[in-house]
């Protein structure tokens, strides 16, 4: 049986078509399982994001609603697959919460611009925003919350 992360970076190769190379092959693994992980909480976000605002929700609030959900998955999947994280929780925790922290303004923002001044249906404005979203949290995530990948020697203590 494959490991998640083996799984994970398998699957996202395919999807992506993404050629390894053996000089690059730690910075696409890290980009496919950044993606694949994103890839499945955003895919079940985005349909209970659908059912919400059909059963009433305003756009914003659902969007608030699964924003939060998400990111506690993604801090699991990210830390311990995509990032391989030493960092201490201690550390780590509260620097993706200000990470989220921008991320949720910067989502909220993008869907309420994208949908009034645009014009833009919500469902595709919420597709923009999760897509510009995940491009920020991911060289956050990358530089900010577990910077240890990019020096193998400042690793702390988990």
């Amino acid at each position: 049986m494959l490991p998640l992360r083996e799984f994970l970076f398998y699957v996202s190769s395919i999807f992506l078509k993404i050629e390894l190379k053996s000089a690059m092959q730690p910075r696409l693994r890290e980009v496919a399982s950044y993606a694949a992980i994103g890839l499945c909480i955003n895919s079940a976000a985005i349909g209970v994001y659908l059912l919400l605002v059909a059963i009433g929700f305003i756009p914003e609030l659902a969007s608030f609603l699964l924003y939060i959900s998400g990111a506690s998955l993604s801090y699991l999947g990210n830390r311990n697959l995509t990032f391989d994280s030493t960092v201490a929780h201690a550390t780590a925790v509260p620097r993706f919460i200000v990470a989220h922290s921008f991320g949720l303004a910067l989502q909220l923002a993008l869907l309420a611009f994208l949908r009034r001044p645009v014009g833009l249906s919500h469902q595709l404005s919420q597709i923009i925003a999760v897509c510009l979203v995940a491009v920020y949290l991911y060289t956050t995530f990358k530089y900010y919350v577990y910077p240890q990948r990019n020096d193998r020697s400042s690793r702390g203590s988990p």
